[in-house]
């Protein structure tokens, strides 16, 4: 009869597994999803284009680095805020008029939201928070201010600049 009840175990313990994998490739296909519309609908992109393809797999694997527990969280936003998928996004149309930046951030915070709904990983809801709080922060960076040749990176740079405040380091 123990044969019996591990065998159910170790079937029990398989079937887990394969939920586990299923349900984590349904995510990232809504991510996928929510990507493409946030391409379309902000970017402009043809979704056949290859730069839009280059910046899809860019992001899942942002979303990969996210949502990576065996990384501290300040260390997986940092490496975020740091990733080729960020600065493109950032860099990938001229915004050089303030409501237009701001759009566009609010844009991107809605992406990072709408990502996070998407996820079963505990800490995506603390990191958005972080992200949404940074990206209206470097909002308010711009008001009133000239346009700075490189905004991606000043937007970065508030974004990572509230790090170490946010949690702390060992």
């Amino acid at each position: 009869m123990s044969e019996e009840a591990r065998f159910n175990a170790e079937q029990l313990r398989s079937s887990l597994g394969k939920l586990k994998e299923k349900i984590k490739e349904e995510q990232q296909k809504a991510q996928r999803d929510v990507f493409r519309n946030f391409l379309v609908d902000v970017l402009k992109m043809d979704l056949d284009d290859e730069g839009a393809k280059a910046l899809e797999e860019q992001y899942i694997e942002s979303l990969n680095l996210l949502s990576d527990e065996d990384t501290d969280i300040s260390g997986r936003i940092l490496a975020f805020i740091q990733s080729e998928f960020l600065y493109s996004v950032l860099t990938y149309k001229n915004l050089s008029y303030e409501r237009e930046i701001k759009s566009f951030l609010t844009r991107l915070t809605n992406l990072i939201q709408a990502t996070t709904k998407e996820s079963s990983e505990s800490d995506m809801a603390y990191i958005t928070t972080f992200l949404s709080a940074g990206l209206k922060d470097a909002t308010s960076i711009i008001e009133g201010q000239d346009i700075p040749p490189d905004m991606a990176k000043v937007i970065l740079n508030s974004l990572a600049s509230p790090l170490d405040s946010w949690f702390k380091r060992k």
